[in-house]
């Protein structure tokens, strides 16, 4: 989760934080409310997103530990679709992850297991957050791997023999979607398409595109600057842009760049054997009481 989705969006609501009753109130970081504590994301995890995850991941456990090289993505994902090394998808090898022009593309070459782990580790960066602008204890900023803040930590009592709060006893929990909450998300999308009187709802999908591509349709997560309202917030990229692993074992949702646009509009789902170029993820999330 990027700076700006932790920070930002929570500057802006810290009133909010502050009531007793925030997880009514305050959408989790980086989602709109689509349901009765149901949230989702906006837009994919973008490069920049993992790139923080991997940082916070090299700093706790260090860079040659098990948990930061399992964190790092495929990145020979674009050299295995074939193409040769005179494409500038041969060069993604290289600079999609880490390049400045990729940063807000969504993260690729990524297992379903990877993305789980990620969605744990926001959902403890996200309640750390929580408490620490609420000043139920001091920000910690060189944790390491038998000190750093976790949800299971701080409600045990074992992050520091801190006791918890119990005016914070609700916490966020970001995951993948199962099939049927990434249908719902589809519908709400659609239905504020609607509302917003635009004439093709698919029309911004992003498929048969080169995704290193400099032209204005390549992919890229932040859409939303192009095509949000304020007053009725939308999700984008559900279909195309990239494909989106579920909560259902070697399933994306969605489509990608990598499909026909056809086959996007007519299938929702697809089964995938292994990381690739063409599969990313966004969140889902649920406020949850801390059983006592």
């Amino acid at each position: 989760m990027s700076t700006c989705l932790i920070f930002a969006t929570c500057t802006a609501t810290d009133r909010l934080v502050k009531d007793k009753k925030y997880f009514l109130k305050w959408n989790p970081p980086g989602t709109i409310k689509i349901g009765n504590n149901f949230f989702c994301d906006q837009t994919e995890i973008s490069n920049t997103d993992w790139r923080e995850y991997l940082y916070w991941t090299c700093k706790v456990f260090g860079s040659k530990s098990k948990e930061y090289i399992h964190a790092l993505p495929d990145s020979m994902v674009w050299n295995n679709i074939g193409f040769n090394r005179t494409n500038c998808l041969y060069k993604c090898v290289f600079y999609y992850l880490r390049g400045v022009s990729y940063q807000n593309y969504p993260v690729v070459g990524i297992s379903q297991r990877q993305a789980i782990e990620y969605s744990k580790w926001r959902s403890d960066r996200v309640m750390e957050y929580l408490l620490v602008t609420n000043k139920k204890f001091d920000w910690d900023p060189v944790p390491d791997k038998d000190t750093y803040f976790s949800i299971e930590r701080y409600f045990n009592g074992k992050y520091k023999n801190i006791k918890p709060d119990s005016n914070f006893s609700y916490y966020p929990v970001y995951g993948l979607p199962t099939i049927d909450e990434w249908r719902i998300a589809t519908h709400y999308a659609d239905s504020v398409n609607k509302i917003i009187k635009r004439d093709n709802i698919y029309g911004y999908i992003r498929s048969d595109i080169n995704p290193c591509s400099k032209d204005s349709d390549a992919p890229t997560c932040p859409v939303w600057a192009a095509y949000t309202s304020k007053k009725y917030p939308s999700i984008y990229n559900l279909r195309g842009n990239v494909g989106e692993w579920t909560s259902e074992y070697g399933i994306s949702a969605g489509g990608s760049w990598f499909d026909k646009r056809q086959k996007i509009l007519t299938q929702d789902t697809f089964h995938i054997d292994n990381p690739n170029a063409w599969t990313g993820f966004r969140n889902v999330c649920e406020w949850k009481l801390w059983p006592k």
